[in-house]
């Protein structure tokens, strides 16, 4: 049976929790769907000044945000879905995951390529970055979805410094250029129909909605406020 929550949370550092939380806790394969608040999402062995323009994203309250997997940087806002696929199958082939969202892409009638970083384009213009992480004998698998995001905030955001001297062990982004999926799509088309659009596409009559307990909502809150909002934790990726 596959489990799957749809988010009403945009708290970036709560939605963090609750990606963490579903990996510990899920024994069943999950699908989630998420949105965030103006934020920059930068991977876990990534330096900050290297990645984001952190004067910019201060002066326009973009919070700043470490997540537990690997990658690149990332702008979300409202006008972005997030779709993550958590299994316990020992099932590590990501490609699967990938294939998943673009035939989710074909199905309204786009014509999606991809690249060996999975990464997901239209016309040439990226609409899709991925990242993944393992832990034991689970895979979690989290995918952008640009749909009307704000690129004018998203380029200016991620203007990290260049860090010539900067230290092997963190990861530098690969940029691409950008497009939104809804210049692509009719004009009246939401992001609501398109929400709706993923859930139904990526859910079955056997799948069953996560909701939490009183205890599990605690855990994420202690967890949110221990970890994701930890100024280590965000500036250096230690707590």
């Amino acid at each position: 049976m596959q489990l799957y929550l749809e988010n009403s949370s945009t708290d970036p550092y709560l939605n963090m929790a609750v990606e963490e939380f579903l990996l510990h806790h899920c024994n069943e394969p999950v699908f989630h769907v998420w949105q965030n608040k103006p934020s920059v999402i930068i991977g876990r062995n990534q330096l900050a000044d290297a990645e984001v323009n952190l004067d910019f994203i201060r002066k326009n309250d973009i919070k700043l945000v470490r997540r537990f997997s690997g990658g690149g940087a990332v702008y979300q806002d409202l006008g972005n879905i997030n779709l993550t696929f958590i299994n316990s199958n020992g099932n590590l082939d990501f490609d699967t995951y990938n294939l998943k969202v673009m035939d989710f892409l074909t199905s309204l009638h786009l014509q999606p390529t991809s690249n060996q970083r999975r990464a997901i384009f239209i016309n040439e213009k990226k609409v899709s970055g991925s990242s993944q992480h393992i832990r034991g004998q689970k895979v979690i698998y989290h995918a952008t979805l640009l749909f009307s995001s704000n690129l004018d905030f998203l380029n200016r955001s991620l203007q990290g410094k260049d860090m010539p001297e900067m230290s092997s062990k963190y990861v530098k982004s690969v940029k691409s250029p950008v497009t939104n999926l809804a210049d692509h799509l009719p004009p009246d088309f939401t992001i609501e129909e398109f929400k709706q659009l993923i859930i139904r596409f990526f859910t079955g009559k056997d799948s069953r909605k996560i909701i939490f307990t009183e205890k599990e909502t605690q855990e994420i809150l202690v967890l949110k406020d221990f970890k994701y909002t930890n100024p280590n934790w965000i500036n250096d990726g230690i707590l």
